[in-house]
C-alpha cells in the first residue's frame, strides 16, 4: 500500500509527543516506505527546530532526530518523491471544494494534494480536520 504521512506523523517518530506511541504502532501495521517529499523535509527540519526554540528539546535531541530521519532516508524507510507541477493548480482546486466545509489549513491542502498526485492509497495524520480532508479525498486514514 502507497503510504503519505503528514509530517507531524513524522515527528512524532523522531521526538516524544502525545503521538509516538500510536505512530510507532501504526508503522507496525502500515509498514514503510512512506511517500515523502521534499516538503516533507523542509517541514520536519522546521518543527524539529522549532521545538528547541520553545525550550521543548535540546539541540543535541534536534541533531540527532535530524540524522535518524536522514539514515532512515538512505536506507529506504522513505521513497523521497519529486511534486509535480501541478501541485498548486490542484492545492487550489482542492481547497476551494473542500476548506468552505472542513476549514482546512494551506499545509494540510498541500500534503493532501500531493498525496493524491502521488498515488497514496492511505494518509498518516492525527491532525483529526486533515484526515477529514484525507477521507473526503478518497484517502483512507487507518
Amino acid at each position: 500500500m502507497r503510504i503519505y504521512p503528514d509530517t507531524s506523523f513524522l515527528v512524532s517518530l523522531y521526538l516524544q509527543d502525545d503521538n509516538t506511541d500510536r505512530a510507532v504502532l501504526a508503522t507496525t501495521r502500515n509498514p514503510p516506505p512512506f511517500l515523502i517529499t521534499a516538503l516533507h523535509r523542509a517541514e520536519f527540519a522546521n518543527a524539529v527546530s522549532l521545538r528547541v526554540f520553545r525550550w521543548e528539546i535540546s539541540r543535541r535531541a534536534a541533531r540527532l532526530a535530524k540524522a535518524q530521519f536522514r539514515q532512515d532516508a538512505s536506507v529506504g524507510r522513505f521513497e523521497l518523491l519529486s511534486l509535480p507541477s501541478s501541485l498548486y493548480a490542484e492545492a487550489e482546486s482542492l481547497s476551494s471544494r473542500r476548506t468552505p466545509r472542513l476549514g482546512a489549513r494551506t499545509l494540510d491542502v498541500l500534503h493532501v494534494a500531493s498525496a493524491r498526485l502521488l498515488d497514496a492509497e492511505a494518509f498518516l495524520t492525527f491532525d483529526k480536520r486533515q484526515a477529514r480532508l484525507a477521507r473526503a479525498e478518497g484517502l483512507k486514514t487507518p
